[in-house]
């Protein structure tokens, strides 16, 4: 009797120690990008988890047991919208949560097309553009408010707080890029398609939509339009991008800039592009 008492008292013990001991819940969102935003409107009352780890490769992501059932123990789920996992994420879990809140992030967003395959193809990476990512914050914080209407005011205040931040690193962004307009850049992969519009500046994507060796002519192809183009920064994602990414640039002779478009810390990436295109040459 002894024994049992004394477990009972260190599990209180260990109860206390770790908090109220009620955890926190859970909202499921797809991008490591997305996880940013929308801890800016939740702030510390949820856990926000992401289906892809910062960095990782949405393209060949195949999500794992725990990822579903972290997903259907959520709250809420929030889509991109247009990433090729989601739609086969959310029919695996409709038929053990059917009643899971879905909410699409990317709703009302001008939609950029023909960069990922055929002319139908939305291009997918809408958060490379702050424009983008205010018309996303916005749609997730109308989203909570029907997830947790008890904290409406809390997720409106957050939300003006990050607009104001988004509405400063807009126009910092637009000084600096102005003199630069109707340039051009070069990636591997087309994945600031958005940013680009957003600035009047020109993508050119030397590989294809996806991770995959491209064949010789039409690499030689883009080489050329690359060296005529002018364009000086070629933007690359390391461990992800094609070997051919390399020795394409040995042909151009741009200057080489790594960067994460799915990391965690959106702000910094941006502001790594930004600064990369800006740099003095």
């Amino acid at each position: 009797m002894k024994h049992i008492l004394l477990i009972v008292v260190v599990a209180v013990a260990l109860w206390s120690c770790s908090g109220s001991g009620v955890e926190k819940p859970t909202v499921t969102v797809s991008l490591p990008p997305q996880k940013f935003i929308l801890e800016q409107i939740v702030g510390d009352a949820y856990d926000v988890r992401a289906l892809v780890v910062s960095g990782g490769d949405a393209e060949n992501y195949d999500p794992s047991f725990t990822n579903l059932m972290s997903v259907r123990n959520s709250k809420a789920y929030m889509t991109m919208g247009n990433i090729g996992f989601e739609q086969a994420v959310v029919d695996k879990i409709r038929q053990e949560n059917p009643g899971l809140p879905v909410y699409d992030s990317s709703r009302g967003i001008n939609f950029i097309r023909g960069t990922h395959g055929n002319d139908y193809d939305v291009d997918p990476h809408t958060w490379s553009s702050v424009a983008n990512v205010r018309i996303m914050a916005a749609n997730m914080e109308a989203d909570m408010e029907r997830v947790d209407p008890g904290r409406a005011r809390q997720f409106r205040a957050n939300l003006k707080r990050f607009t104001a931040t988004l509405d400063s690193l807009d126009a910092d962004y637009r000084r600096r890029l102005e003199p630069l307009r109707g340039s051009s850049f070069l990636v591997w992969h087309p994945s600031l398609s958005y940013f680009a519009r957003d600035y009047g500046l020109h993508q050119i994507a030397l590989g294809g939509a996806e991770h995959k060796e491209v064949s010789i002519p039409a690499l030689r192809e883009a080489i050329e339009e690359a060296r005529g183009s002018g364009a000086s920064v070629f933007f690359v994602q390391r461990d992800i991008d094609s070997r051919q990414a390399e020795s394409a640039n040995e042909r151009i002779g741009a200057r080489r800039v790594e960067f994460v478009p799915l990391d965690y810390d959106w702000m910094a990436q941006m502001d790594i592009v930004v600064n990369a295109l800006t740099a003095k040459r």
